[in-house]
């Protein structure tokens, strides 16, 4: 057995008995004549408020910060994960005022039917059906299936653009004397889904009132100022992934991504 050393007899209560008590505290004051009682250094005090000063001036940057990261993640929430579009990349946004559409500034979308308007309402929808990548595909929530004879890319359709063609058949419905009748039940889903596109896409713009000397009253004002995703983007989104092939809804091609 090895001997026993002076370190080796040093005990934890050893140890903790150079931790000074409060006793220890006071007789060791006493003996140098030092007052505990006497404040300490003004050197002390001024750390001491330094130091809560630094904590104010970082509560105050992060509170900044917050207020101005804000937006960003409010953007950013528009497009959740669950949520994922091809077209998110096209998007951003204007600032348009709307049209009251009455019939003193009707737009070029109004008017009496004629081969030149259903033309116009035919175009705001010409891209409906598009394609896009495997890679693209992947990403999409509720699969699709792939093109038949180029099955590297597969079929997708905006749903603005559908919205669109269901309010064509709707203003076509208005006048059964020009255009022929459609289904009742083909009317009653167009309308439907556009109430859910109003309710999804939740427009919270302000209209305002103003008075109107002249009729004596308050009256709405439809012409307010919006902010709106860009169609012009979005269009051009359509004509550049417009599908290239026919597509055969009887032949089911081969999806790997099924596999």
């Amino acid at each position: 057995m090895p001997a026993t050393t002076k370190k080796d007899e040093y005990s934890e209560e050893e140890h903790l008995s150079l931790l000074p008590d409060e006793s220890t505290a006071s007789s060791d004051y006493e003996k140098q004549g030092i007052n505990k009682n006497i404040p300490r250094p003004a050197g002390h005090i001024l750390l001491k408020a330094a130091a809560i000063l630094g904590v104010f001036i970082f509560a105050s940057v992060v509170l900044i910060l917050s207020v101005h990261v804000k937006p960003q993640t409010c953007a950013f929430q528009q497009f959740p994960e669950g949520a994922y579009s091809p077209a998110h990349g096209s998007v951003s946004y204007v600032t348009k005022r709307f049209n009251g559409s009455f019939p003193m500034t009707l737009t070029e979308y109004q008017g009496e039917p004629s081969p030149e308007l259903d033309e116009k309402w035919e175009q705001l929808y010409a891209y409906a059906i598009s394609q896009i990548p495997r890679e693209e595909a992947m990403k999409l929530t509720d699969k699709t299936v792939p093109i038949p004879g180029d099955e590297s890319n597969y079929i997708v359709g905006l749903e603005v653009f559908h919205q669109l063609h269901c309010l064509d058949s709707i203003r076509k419905s208005l006048r059964p004397d020009y255009y022929p009748s459609m289904p009742n039940f083909h009317t009653s889903h167009c309308v439907d889904i556009i109430r859910q596109a109003l309710m999804c896409t939740v427009d919270i713009s302000p209209i305002v009132w103003e008075w109107r000397e002249k009729e004596q009253v308050s009256d709405g004002r439809l012409d307010a100022m919006h902010t709106c995703r860009n169609w012009d983007q979005i269009l051009e989104w359509g004509k550049e992934h417009q599908i290239q092939t026919h597509f055969d809804i009887k032949t089911k091609a081969v999806d790997i991504l099924a596999e």
